[in-house]
């Protein structure tokens, strides 16, 4: 009987050669070596991506190539139906770890049989991108205020990123795979279908970093939400069709938990930001 591989990481990209080596590095640096890195090339140049994979060996990474884009959740479907794990996480091309995600993720679920995932704390990383060099402008925490993860609270807004969330594989057996209609808000979907009857832990730990292209002038270079009109459209779709509340009882809703959050993260940056000051000045 063939041994499971204790974790899937899959990463979609399409031609964007300049955030998907620093991609490959957070993976190849990370402490925890029991997984396979599964890259879905999405339609993107195949040539380019064989070279960059060429000039970042690794035996525990695979390709799986698409000879058009099927859209980001096809991609994620692709390598679940290709490859099974105990657990799962999608690294996403443009965002990247610290060296001990995967160790302290593993072994948060490997004791809390309980749990079906586990989130860490997310840094906001905004950045630009100039001639294929990449610049960092800024970071700040991530939505830090949340310890714990309630469904209802992802109609107001996405709690966490694909980058800070590893799960468990055998979920899929009970809520299917991601939604390939969804061109985008796929992650919210499928985190609110887990929380109907899951539970999600959280690490401590700023362990994941979330990028964010500023003013970038190349399209295949920015964010899915930096369309915001269609993150919008899709993330509306997404709310309505698991929310049964009235349209009153949602905004009433929306706008209480949505001063609450911004309440707690403006505390929790600025006591984040005085403890960085003292720090600096001892």
């Amino acid at each position: 009987m063939n041994r499971v591989t204790s974790v899937l990481i899959i990463t979609r990209t399409k031609d964007r050669p300049e955030l998907l080596v620093r991609a490959l590095d957070s993976v190849d640096q990370q402490s925890f070596s029991d997984y396979l890195h599964l890259v879905v090339n999405d339609g993107g140049n195949p040539d380019v991506l064989d070279a960059i994979l060429a000039a970042s060996p690794n035996d525990r990474r695979k390709v799986i190539h698409h000879p058009h884009s099927l859209g980001m959740e096809a991609a994620t479907n692709s390598a679940l139906r290709a490859h099974q794990a105990r657990y799962v996480v999608v690294h996403d091309d443009d965002d990247s770890w610290q060296p001990e995600f995967l160790s302290e993720a593993v072994g948060y679920l490997d004791g809390h049989e309980k749990e079906t995932g586990v989130v860490c704390n997310i840094q906001q990383v905004f950045e630009k991108v100039e001639e294929g060099r990449v610049t960092t402008l800024s970071s700040r925490p991530f939505n830090p205020a949340v310890a714990h993860f309630l469904r209802d609270d992802f109609f107001v807004a996405n709690q966490f990123v694909p980058i800070a969330f590893l799960y468990r594989y055998a979920v899929h057996d009970e809520i299917g795979l991601y939604d390939e209609r969804l061109r985008v808000c796929g992650d919210l979907d499928f985190h609110i279908r887990l929380l109907q009857r899951h539970s999600i832990g959280k690490l401590p730990g700023f362990l994941a970093n979330y990028h964010i292209r500023v003013a970038t002038p190349v399209p295949t270079l920015s964010n899915s939400v930096s369309d915001k009109a269609k993150h919008l459209h899709f993330a509306q779709q997404v709310i309505e069709a698991h929310d049964q509340r009235t349209l009153l009882q949602r905004m009433c809703s929306w706008w209480r938990v949505r001063l609450w959050y911004r309440a707690k993260n403006l505390l929790l940056r600025f006591c984040f930001r005085l403890n960085q000051g003292r720090a600096s000045g001892a």
